[in-house]
């Protein structure tokens, strides 16, 4: 903090700060960018306000709140059952506080006050600059229907910040009645985000109107699909390597296959390994099986695993796929809590099994496909995920 004030006057609050790492786990650029000055503000004013001996807890759990930031700005705090909305802006001029609807309108995301916060990403400094009741943003601020967001010039705003906590001590009601937001049906939810779900350089957060859109984000299980959905399909999207041919496999041909890490099962299992379950009519001779090792974590050689791709002809057109994922000849068991799913191209999960306690292998449900369905096979743990992509 370069200094501290003994008023609360908002010229004076100023802080420098060293830049976080940079966000990566979200689908796009922007979000990567609004999650930054977010967790800056966010983490700024909190140690801020510890040091001026007032308590606040953020009033979403960090997870929670990277999944608001992928699709719009702003964070919240609590301070004695009061909600205080942050808004920081890399914005210089000081015109107007621009606050998006998402944190006005929905009931359970509204503030009492908002705080108007400017960051400086040159020169490592933040500025708090003035604030708002949520009455008064609603009923005198300028509602933009085209970026549905609601403003306050500054000449609306208080920039003396001692009157927010004496506002706060008179318990003073600043919250204007905003209407209910629309429960939506289980199948109408999960066809939104699939429509929503395609990779795009910003937000989705005006494709649809807006009470649809606040029904979806408003719920953390629905607003956490979305994200994983949307962060699926741009990692499908943004892979360099090109999918695997696996006609090439029945013809063969495995160079392409071994240039991308898929090897001869026994070249990755010297003692030998079976990849068709038990009961199954298939003799050895009609598989045709690779496998690949895929390093989840460096550091941590227990959680690497091997990835098997089987495959058994049905006719010219149709091949059967078996997919299973087998610890690696050093480990005796599968990580609890590692996840292997069957994405499609948009990032939609068909099919997810996931290990548990001691598990010696975790398998798809085997699939028929003809030639040239694409699919992807994606596995995740500890929020660390791979994804290989396939032709058939």
């Amino acid at each position: 903090m370069l200094y501290t004030p003994t008023s609360l006057q908002s010229e004076t609050i100023w802080f420098n700060y060293d830049p976080p790492a940079a966000s990566t786990n979200h689908s796009n650029h922007t979000a990567q960018y609004t999650a930054h000055l977010n967790h800056i503000c966010l983490q700024q004013t909190q140690t801020w306000l510890t040091e001026i001996g007032i308590t606040s807890s953020p009033t979403f759990t960090p997870a929670q709140m990277a999944t608001i930031w992928e699709v719009v700005t702003g964070c919240a705090l609590t301070i004695n059952n009061r909600r205080i909305i942050l808004i920081p802006s890399d914005q210089l001029d000081r015109e107007e506080l621009r606050v998006p609807q998402e944190w006005v309108d929905i009931p359970d995301w509204l503030g009492d006050y908002y705080l108007a916060i400017q960051i400086d990403p040159d020169t490592n400094t933040m500025n708090i600059w003035g604030y708002c009741s949520h009455r008064t943003l609603r009923e005198t601020g300028n509602y933009n229907a085209i970026d549905r967001t609601y403003s306050l010039t500054s000449d609306f705003l208080i920039t003396d910040l001692d009157i927010l906590w004496i506002a706060q001590i008179l318990a003073l009601q600043e919250i204007a009645l905003v209407p209910p937001i629309p429960h939506l049906a289980l199948d109408q939810s999960q066809t939104i985000i699939a429509q929503l779900s395609h990779p795009s350089p910003y937000s989705p957060r005006l494709k649809i109107d807006f009470p649809t859109w606040a029904g979806i984000i408003s719920n953390h299980h629905l607003r956490q699909q979305l994200c994983d959905r949307r962060l699926q399909a741009a990692q499908i999207q943004s892979s360099t390597t090109p999918p695997l041919q696996l006609n090439q496999w029945l013809q063969q041909e495995f160079s392409t296959a071994l240039s991308q890490g898929w090897d001869i099962v026994n070249n990755i299992f010297p003692r030998g390994l079976s990849i068709v379950r038990s009961g199954e009519n298939i003799s050895a001779q009609e598989v045709i099986a690779r496998a690949k090792l895929i390093n989840l974590q460096y550091q941590l050689p227990e959680n690497n695993v091997v990835m098997l791709v089987s495959l058994h002809p049905q006719n010219s057109t149709d091949v059967t796929v078996t997919i299973q994922v087998q610890p690696t000849p050093e480990n005796s068991h599968l990580p609890p809590q590692l996840k292997l799913s069957y994405l499609t191209d948009s990032g939609e999960e068909l099919q997810a099994v996931i290990s548990r306690s001691q598990d010696l292998q975790i398998q798809l449900p085997t699939f028929t496909c003809d030639a040239g369905t694409a699919f992807n096979i994606q596995i995740q743990l500890n929020g660390v995920s791979k994804i290989e992509k396939f032709v058939a």
